[in-house]
């Protein structure tokens, strides 16, 4: 996964024991969806898309970010298809990224009603999320 080497090889086999393992967890009670089980694969982040028109290719895309990226390739996907950017403004524009799920990597952790903001999203957007009880946290562009 990624570009890191895996740190343990299992046995003589030559294989590698990716880093994703550690998307699983071994209590059902923290997260059911991904227990530790034979025939399961990890929950894996990586998503290149290639968006297609009239079944022609219109886009290729894909983002960096972990547990983000599906959130902000939809955010980039939409900037261009519903409100008419070109590529360079989709990349620039502000978005919103949500933690309410558990995070695949280190402690699982969960942040219910937090959210990360681009320093660029209007005060109006702020002062509605906060009303509707969502904890901010701003990144800048």
């Amino acid at each position: 996964s990624g570009g890191w080497i895996p740190a343990v090889i299992a046995g003589r086999t030559g294989v590698g024991m990716s880093q994703r393992m550690q998307s699983f967890v071994l209590n059902e009670a923290e997260n059911p969806f991904n227990v530790l089980a034979p025939g399961k694969r990890p929950r894996v982040t990586l998503t290149p898309t290639l968006a297609l028109r009239e079944g022609k290719p219109f886009l290729a895309m894909a983002v960096q970010g972990g547990d983000t990226q599906d959130q902000n390739l939809l955010q980039f996907f939409l900037d261009i298809v519903e409100f008419g950017m070109n590529v360079q403004e989709a990349a620039e524009a502000a978005n919103i990224t949500s933690y309410q799920m558990r995070s695949s990597f280190g402690n699982h952790e969960s942040r219910p009603g937090r959210l990360t903001l681009n320093e660029s999203v209007p005060p109006w957007v702020r002062k509605q999320l906060r009303a509707m009880g969502y904890i901010l946290d701003f990144e800048p562009l």
